[in-house]
């Protein structure tokens, strides 16, 4: 365990794995670091509330943490940072941050600025489904796990991470293949994510309502072969989340059969929201860029057409211009 842990990004899952990483190493090793000051007042004053459906006994808890704002910490002084920000974020996240620092990228979607830290490790998460309730109290409906890699093979830095968070509670795997993962979660949030956004439902209403749940398919079919064609080029396995990728674009082709294994896997995420919907009811930013943004660039290097995520993309950039003018 280092000195200190420094979480940059205190939002849903920054404060669940900023709650199971205190519990363990107690609150003079793990600082959480936001921009939201309602959140971090909350926190100060009343605990860190946590409500985890994914444990054996779910309840309420509360979590004496440490968590501070970003203009009260000297970025240029931490030496082991977990990034939990939006990908939108990331230019002030990562501004003053060293280069060579052990870094644990926690995020959604693809940002090439990343790419600058040497020493990244790239944690993917499936399974987590949580939100921040209120300010100061963080809600996970479904146990998950994390699987962590670094293009580059499995490195001392993986194996640090992973045995942390193995440590505290939190599964972590590491993985050779780490960006074939990082792009088969892309895949299914580029199909997710937006839709949830746009209809403002949770995954189990935009299952059960047929309109939604087709525009679902249409769009993980249509970002299959994109993200396929990604991992070819990076000599990577596809990872697996709900099934191995080619056998789920192949069922989600099959409508009866797909209908019915959607519906079991929604009924166990319940009414949770995705993480772009909450960002449309809170009138903030999206990740649209950086998820079906990425399969729309990509598609057009590799010749391969994607309107459907043209068009979603359109629909949720008109929603983030309509909230800032």
């Amino acid at each position: 365990m280092p000195d200190t842990i420094y979480i940059i990004g205190a939002g849903a899952i920054g404060s669940l794995v900023g709650s199971f990483l205190t519990r363990k190493f107690g609150k003079e090793k793990v600082v959480l670091v936001d921009v939201d000051e309602e959140h971090i007042d909350a926190a100060q004053k009343n605990g860190l509330k946590v409500f985890d459906k994914g444990t054996k006994s779910p309840r309420l808890e509360t979590v004496d943490i440490n968590i501070t704002s970003a203009e009260k910490i000297d970025k240029a002084k931490l030496e082991n940072v977990i990034l939990a920000t939006k990908s939108y974020s990331n230019d002030e996240a990562l501004k003053g941050l060293k280069k060579d620092i052990p870094l644990l990228v926690l995020q959604n979607g693809y940002d090439e600025r990343l790419n600058e830290f040497p020493n990244a490790v790239r944690g993917v998460e499936f399974g987590f489904a949580c939100q921040i309730k209120e300010p100061g109290y963080v809600f996970n409906a479904v146990k998950g796990k994390y699987v962590m890699g670094t293009s580059a093979g499995l490195t001392t830095h993986v194996a640090d991470w992973a045995a942390m968070f193995n440590e505290s509670d939190i599964k972590a795997d590491m993985k050779e293949n780490i960006d074939g993962y990082m792009w088969s979660k892309l895949l299914i949030n580029s199909a997710l994510n937006p839709v949830s956004a746009i209809k403002k439902c949770s995954f189990k209403e935009l299952i059960e309502t047929d309109e939604s749940r087709e525009l679902f398919k249409a769009l993980y079919v249509e970002s299959y072969p994109v993200v396929k064609r990604k991992a070819d080029e990076l000599n990577q396995k596809l990872g697996s989340f709900i099934g191995p990728p080619d056998i789920a674009n192949w069922i989600f082709k099959k409508p009866s059969v797909s209908d019915f294994l959607l519906k079991m896997i929604a009924g166990k995420f319940g009414e949770v929201e995705s993480s772009m919907l909450q960002d449309v009811r809170k009138n903030r930013p999206t990740e649209i860029d950086f998820i079906n943004g990425a399969i729309v660039r990509l598609g057009k290097e590799y010749g391969i057409e994607t309107p459907k995520n043209e068009w979603i993309c359109k629909e949720i950039t008109n929603y983030e211009l309509r909230i800032t003018n």
